[in-house]
């Protein structure tokens, strides 16, 4: 699903961003700070939203996600420091061109296409978000090297194009376990491009609570090292890897819970509000309880390069 063109600002059925809740609920569970323009912008969106698609889950689900990260930046636990590194990484050209897969609020492409002077695709299935990216990369004065698609991370397509440099940050459940991340992402990037996946992975071995809380097999996820093996297994090459912080992780699991208190303290009439406290503060003493010692971050920087043919 596209939108009516190719750069965001109208969304597949005529109605500006910001109008129209997402067609499936999205999860993204990372994130770091955001400054307070974008986070009115994210509410106001919210606020908007006709919710007349969705049935009631998925309308909370949708809802939630969005507020609870009204003021984080990236969709993935970074800090500004850590994206300058990741950019340190990759060699990119003026002429070439970057895809980001489940682009959330697309901050690291547009400091890719700010930094390198490239052009940009994001995906994302949540125009709440896309409209956020809009707003940013407006701001920044590279609207016009940046085309956003509303749709699901899984079904986007290149037709022919084969992109430099593909990113996919937290946004692998929309293929499967790691090993499908990187197939399906080295179908979009050349021979000799560069792939950046961020994704989880056991930092030892899972509670059973805390896989039932999360819904979750033990499978889904490997190690770190696992999932490096699995890239080396699919003839992509390990450039350079890293892992996110405990603070990293601490600062973002911190902001999604004041997000959604700060936000049903400012609007107490809305009679959400109670499920949301109730699911955000038992997602919190579950972080606390197993997530920071369980579950980690990893980022890996690869090169395509004779890909296992997907």
């Amino acid at each position: 699903m596209e939108f009516t063109r190719g750069k965001m600002g109208i969304s597949p059925t005529g109605v500006p961003l910001g109008n129209e809740i997402p067609r499936h609920p999205e999860i993204c569970i990372f994130g770091s700070f955001e400054d307070h323009a974008n986070s009115e912008l994210e509410i106001r969106s919210v606020q908007k939203m006709n919710c007349g698609s969705l049935d009631d889950a998925a309308r909370f689900r949708t809802k939630f996600t969005a507020i609870a990260h009204r003021c984080h930046v990236f969709c993935s636990p970074m800090n500004d420091g850590k994206a300058d590194l990741l950019l340190s990484h990759l060699e990119l050209g003026k002429a070439q061109k970057v895809v980001d897969i489940g682009c959330g609020k697309a901050e690291l492409l547009i400091r890719m296409v700010e930094r390198f002077g490239i052009e940009g695709v994001g995906v994302d299935r949540s125009p709440t978000f896309l409209s956020i990216a809009q707003e940013r990369s407006s701001r920044a004065g590279i609207s016009g090297r940046i085309s956003f698609f509303e749709q699901d991370a899984g079904c986007y397509t290149a037709d022919s194009t084969r992109f430099a440099a593909g990113l996919c940050i937290g946004s692998g459940a929309a293929f499967g376990f790691f090993a499908d991340v990187a197939r399906r992402m080295s179908r979009l990037v050349q021979q000799g491009g560069r792939l950046l996946i961020g994704e989880c992975y056991w930092k030892q071995e899972p509670a059973e609570e805390y896989l039932r809380f999360l819904g979750v097999d033990r499978k889904v996820y490997s190690s770190h090292e696992g999932n490096l093996e699995t890239a080396r297994q699919l003839r992509l090459m390990p450039l350079w890897s890293t892992t996110s912080s405990d603070e990293e992780w601490d600062a973002y699991e911190e902001l999604y819970r004041r997000n959604i208190e700060d936000y049903v303290a400012e609007n107490p009439e809305d009679p959400d509000g109670p499920k949301m406290i109730e699911r955000v503060r038992t997602w919190n003493r579950m972080y606390h309880e197993h997530g920071r010692c369980t579950l980690g971050f990893g980022f890996y920087l690869l090169k395509v390069e004779n890909a296992q043919p997907t």
